[in-house]
């Protein structure tokens, strides 16, 4: 008798793998498409102000995070594979991200497919309390989404996601 050993995945490991096999997969591209839709009409009637200046993006000086889910960085990569843009490379083995590698003197580059944190935080002229309820009731419907395509709920901070690459 043989015996095979199964190694069962790290969350890690069967989300990229679900996001590798969906990068196509136009429903639920759209899914979050019209999910950020809905979030820039909440902002718009809030009208807040953003300078484009690159502080947020610098996270450890900033002090805060980005975290997002599966579905937010299937859409992030989809949308990374449509430009010339790629995930940043590894120099070394102590190489680790502290601030979004995409954001530049120009501004974000990558603006049209980034993440809900992006998408709803305003360092100024936006209510934090308004701030906070709109991502919480986004990240209610995330959740739903992620049920509906059946993908891991996985909600990790962005440069892990994107170092992990």
């Amino acid at each position: 008798n043989t015996s095979i050993k199964v190694i069962p995945l790290t969350v890690e490991q069967a989300t990229s793998q679900w996001i590798e096999n969906n990068l196509s997969n136009t429903e639920c591209i759209e899914a979050i498409e019209n999910l950020y839709i809905t979030i820039d009409q909440h902002l718009a009637a809030a009208r807040p102000k953003c300078d484009n200046c690159g502080r947020c993006c610098d996270f450890n000086n900033y002090g805060h995070r980005l975290y997002v889910t599966t579905m937010e960085m299937l859409y992030f990569w989809a949308g990374l594979s449509k430009t010339k843009l790629s995930t940043p490379k590894k120099s070394s083995s102590k190489y680790q991200l502290t601030r979004c590698p995409y954001q530049k003197k120009q501004g974000c580059l990558a603006h049209a497919f980034r993440p809900t944190g992006c998408r709803i935080f305003f360092c100024q002229n936006l209510d934090r309390q308004f701030q906070s309820e709109l991502t919480e009731n986004i990240l209610s419907r995330l959740r739903k989404l992620h049920q509906h395509f059946n993908a891991p709920y996985y909600y990790a901070d962005m440069l892990s996601w994107l170092q992990n690459k």
